[in-house]
């Protein structure tokens, strides 16, 4: 067993009590890949990183994803109703085949939480209940409802999730807030999305967030909504992480996905008009 190595060092005092590390791993954005594609990194990278990061902080380690998980390469095309025993040409499938290989890989790494993006919705309600229902973890988004035609319950797919982790003088509470992308209708064909409504993001946040805060510890916000504004994509409007952090308080985090973007390049453009909460 490992133990923090020096990275994460701050120490303090908040409200009387010390500060006691959590660490977050986050994947978004993978598009099924399991192998590496170019500089690309697939699961067989990932999976070595993620267990070198657990063993730095292994009794209060995270490991989340922020959506587009069962779409994108060939393999995952031809396991998309895996979960209904066929391959994508008909073939039936053995039973230990029966499971999106992405899935099957997030199950093996002990994944605690999923926000599901837009992707999940490409192939239908019977793929994607039998798809995402073969997950051992929790499956999030709060932003969308299901009028009983689509399955959402079958899943299940939830609001958010609550997970305990040991703390050095008691448990500590960590909320995990789904939010998915609510422009799926501007993608999806109809035929995929029967019977689901998707509304806004922030208004969604807004509504759960000040429950989620005052029942836990920390309120971790898993989005698939794009990070900031950008007036030459049709991917993202004003709805986003950057503004999300502005206008919401009580989220102690924003872990997300969608724009393939990377946050450490475009620090100046985030404001936060208030602090959500102190840390």
């Amino acid at each position: 067993m490992g133990v923090s190595d020096g990275r994460i060092n701050r120490e303090g005092k908040n409200e009387g009590g010390k500060i006691v590390k959590v660490m977050v791993l986050v994947r978004v954005d993978s598009h099924s890949n399991l192998l590496m594609s170019g500089s690309y990194p697939g699961f067989t990278q990932l999976a070595t990183l993620i267990k070198q990061e657990r063993q730095h902080n292994p009794d209060r380690t995270l490991l989340l994803n922020a959506g587009d998980t069962i779409q994108g390469d060939a393999m995952s095309y031809f396991f998309k109703s895996a979960g209904l025993g066929y391959s994508a040409d008909g073939t039936p499938l053995a039973p230990e085949l029966q499971i999106q290989p992405s899935i099957a890989v997030m199950n093996a790494l002990g994944y605690d939480a999923m926000t599901v993006g837009n992707h999940e919705y490409n192939f239908g309600p019977a793929v994607f209940t039998s798809t995402l229902g073969a997950a051992n973890f929790s499956m999030l988004q709060a932003n969308v409802y299901d009028d009983g035609s689509y399955g959402l319950d079958e899943v299940p797919i939830e609001p958010s999730t609550m997970i305990t982790l040991p703390g050095p003088t008691g448990d500590i509470d960590v909320a995990i807030l789904g939010i998915g992308n609510h422009r799926v209708p501007s993608y999806e064909l109809p035929s995929n999305i029967p019977g689901l409504t998707f509304t806004n993001p922030i208004d969604e946040a807004q509504a759960r967030v000040p429950y989620l805060a005052v029942t836990n510890d920390v309120v971790v916000a898993l989005t698939h909504i794009g990070f900031t504004t950008n007036p030459d994509s049709v991917e993202v409007d004003e709805n986003v992480d950057t503004n999300l952090a502005a206008q919401t308080a009580g989220i102690d985090a924003i872990l997300g996905g969608h724009s393939h973007t990377d946050p450490t390049k475009q620090l100046s453009l985030i404001h936060i008009s208030e602090p959500t909460r102190p840390y």
